[in-house]
């Protein structure tokens, strides 16, 4: 006989896009089972995303990068006596976590649906969704596990500051993304920056993980599973900003010298190095925000965060901005493909310094009438 309260475990380790789309489908499963008990199991570098959430009675870490780390976290699973898991990654690692606390049910996606196929040998229960949008299809999820409610809400903690930011209003943007493929040139962030300032007087902040913004193909001063490194991606990879794009930037010729510190001379630019909480609260405090496909982008759209959000390669349908607050910019002639490619696509290449201009230069208007950047 089931015990009262159920305890419920959840499985999605990270990325940070990834944990954001989670935490509606997260909360509507808490919803749908009043009094019961649920943890979520995440990597260490992306615990701070569900500080404080209300839907989350615990957090267990796994920890991967020693044995004895592994041990741990293997002993708080099995140390639960789980009802049930909900695995919203589809990977093979996070079913195999969901079965090594050996709950009564796990849920996850069919074969067809699933990332990893392998890992569908662990469910015992198996949905499909044919919504667009992860958020969507993760609540298709939730639902499939008990969930009798579909409660579209993204509870994210305060945050707090680790760098200076500007007194008044500023524009946000992290250039990075999981994979080159999804970046938007750095030489137009300079370029958007010093119009943003002549037009608007408004500073374009530069965001980027503590000495992590290098040019990474010739000085990585922070290796791909430095959690400095991936604090900021959306993505358990390190992506960086590479040579190319550093020269035609007139940054600087030193490669191993940190992007953001090269970039404090521009006009217009404000670097800004922080870890994750830093992050969530400068997102909170900016005026607007432009994103890439990334983990930035998807927590500026899940606070309601005004901007535009640049798509080139990934489809805006399926992991473009939640909720309607960001834009999109998108070139007509985009192909979408997943492909992780280590090189900027021609089609966020053709999105132009004055299209994301003028989308911001809308967005900021439409809050409030006597915006202080208006059509000169």
């Amino acid at each position: 006989m089931t015990r009262n309260p159920l305890r419920i475990l959840v499985v999605r380790l990270g990325a940070m896009g990834d944990i954001v789309h989670a935490l509606a489908g997260v909360a509507s499963l808490k919803s749908g089972f009043p009094g019961a008990h649920l943890t979520w199991v995440v990597e260490p570098q992306w615990a701070d995303l569900l500080e404080a959430n209300r839907h989350v009675d615990r957090v267990i870490l796994l920890r991967r990068r020693s044995a004895s780390g592994l041990l741990a976290s293997w002993r708080e699973l099995r140390s639960e006596g789980f009802d049930l898991a909900v695995d919203f990654q589809g990977l093979l690692k996070s079913a195999v976590v969901a079965a090594a606390a050996r709950p009564e049910r796990i849920f996850g996606w069919e074969s067809g649906q699933l990332r990893e196929r392998a890992a569908g040998v662990f469910y015992t229960n198996r949905a499909s969704s044919e919504a667009a949008h992860v958020v969507d299809r993760n609540l298709d999820l939730a639902a499939a596990a008990g969930a009798r409610e579909r409660l579209r809400v993204f509870p994210l903690p305060a945050g707090r500051p680790e760098a200076e930011l500007p007194e008044g209003d500023f524009v946000l943007a992290s250039p990075t993304a999981g994979w080159r493929a999804k970046q938007w040139p750095l030489e137009n962030y300079l370029a958007l920056g010093k119009l943003l300032w002549r037009e608007c007087k408004m500073p374009l902040v530069l965001n980027g993980p503590p000495g992590g913004l290098t040019d990474g193909s010739v000085c990585p001063t922070l290796s791909p599973g430095d959690s400095r490194a991936c604090g900021l991606t959306g993505e358990s990879a390190c992506p960086t900003l590479v040579a190319e794009d550093l020269r035609k930037s007139g940054a600087g010729a030193s490669a191993c010298q940190p992007v953001v510190s090269r970039l404090a001379a521009a006009d217009g630019i404000w670097p800004h190095a922080c870890g994750l909480a830093g992050l969530i609260d400068a997102t909170r405090r900016a005026t607007a925000v432009v994103g890439v496909d990334s983990g930035p982008m998807h927590l500026a759209a899940a606070l309601a965060k005004p901007g535009v959000a640049l798509f080139g390669p990934t489809d805006p349908a399926r992991n473009g901005p939640y909720g309607g607050s960001l834009g999109v910019l998108r070139w007509p002639g985009a192909t979408t493909t997943y492909k992780r490619l280590d090189e900027i696509d021609e089609s966020m290449r053709r999105i132009t310094v004055e299209e994301v201009f003028e989308s911001l230069r809308g967005a900021l208007r439409r809050p409030r009438d006597e915006s202080a950047c208006k059509p000169k």
